[in-house]
């Protein structure tokens, strides 16, 4: 089973506010991870996405870098969005809780009516 690039990012997100402590020695490196963390890893190599403890966290770091790669290059659009958003509510243009969820639902059907196979 492999899994999604938000999965991915998930456990990259995970990895990074974990609190891990590093001990260089020579070429390798021993990290002490707390024990949710290392079941999270488990997990993913018990599903056989990844071989090997390094082949994940190498992956989820590539993620981790091209994530913020991402939001460096697109950081004014999103300060824009987000100050259009502000504006609109400060002149009451808010959208009612209601019709955003019928609009998630909509958008999550179309979505999975795509990833179906013909």
């Amino acid at each position: 089973m492999r899994y999604s690039e938000f999965a991915i990012r998930d456990f990259a997100q995970r990895i990074r506010f974990a609190c891990l402590r590093l001990l260089a020695y020579g070429e390798g490196m021993t990290v002490e991870l707390k024990p949710e963390i290392e079941a999270l890893i488990q997990k993913q190599l018990q599903s056989g996405a990844f071989s090997s403890a390094e082949e994940l966290i190498e992956r989820a770091l590539e993620c981790f870098g091209a994530e913020k790669d991402w939001l460096a290059d697109n950081r004014d659009e999103i300060a824009a969005q987000i100050q259009e958003g502000w504006d609109e509510a400060q002149r009451g243009e808010l959208t009612d809780a209601e019709d955003v969820r019928a609009e998630m639902r909509q958008f999550k059907d179309d979505w999975k009516k795509q990833r179906r196979p013909a």
